[in-house]
């Protein structure tokens, strides 16, 4: 069984490129369902990039994952077969984690950081650059746009709080309620069911799930009108 101690600078040395790769082949077959036309653009440009969306990134969900490996100033990991496991299944649901993108609306995308425009509206590469220069003005909005900037991260409450307690609740009763609060004080309720994510276990990352739904990915929950969710397993 192979394991780690080190440090992050040394795991990024030594055990990123190894999933990064394993991540990439994840997103082959998603690709190649694509048949070469871009997400953004909807263009047939035959060769496709996977994007990580915004907030996604693989860095971000690595780090998250070691974070119960903490030891000092270090992470051991007992066993990296079930931590790239752990990595792998924190991706899913992968056609949410990643954008299929030509090279020329990857590079726009990339430019945009954490204002990034949402999976779900399409863009072309100069509507992404000009969407690049508008989240550099001053507080994110362009003059009479009315533009909401998209760089925030929406509040999630869980209930119960800890994590680990929670993803054992959710496995056991098997869906919980999201309760989503909007800026005009309304409060609209709907089911979260354990089924429609196969494959969660208590590995599984809570919050990187719920992030990666369409409708609470940047950009779009506040163009909703969205402010933060509560999301509760009831026994």
């Amino acid at each position: 069984m192979a394991s780690f101690y080190g440090t992050m600078e040394e795991f990024d040395r030594f055990l990123m490129p190894r999933i990064r790769n394993r991540v990439q082949s994840l997103t082959r077959p998603l690709k190649e369902r694509a048949n070469g036309v871009c997400e953004h653009c909807g263009k047939e440009n035959g060769a496709l990039e996977a994007a990580h969306v915004h907030g996604r990134d693989r860095k971000a969900i690595v780090r998250e994952a070691l974070e119960k490996y903490r030891v000092g100033d270090g992470y051991h990991i007992g066993d990296l077969d079930a931590f790239e496991r752990e990595v792998v299944e924190a991706h899913d649901p992968i056609g949410e984690t990643f954008l299929f993108l030509c090279r020329e609306c990857h590079r726009a995308y990339d430019a945009l950081g954490e204002n990034a425009i949402p999976k779900a509206r399409a863009a072309s590469p100069e509507t992404a650059r000009a969407e690049a220069a508008t989240a550099q003005a001053p507080g994110g909005v362009a003059a009479g746009s009315g533009r909401v900037r998209q760089g925030d991260t929406l509040p999630i409450t869980l209930i119960p709080p800890d994590q680990r307690e929670f993803k054992r609740a959710f496995i056991e009763v098997g869906v919980a309620e999201i309760r989503e609060y909007y800026q005009d004080g309304s409060c609209k309720v709907k089911p979260w069911r354990k089924r429609g994510y196969g494959g969660f276990t208590e590995k599984s990352n809570v919050i990187g799930n719920l992030r990666s739904r369409g409708e609470y990915r940047a950009g779009t929950w506040q163009e909703s009108g969205i402010v933060r969710i509560e999301v509760e397993v009831k026994r």
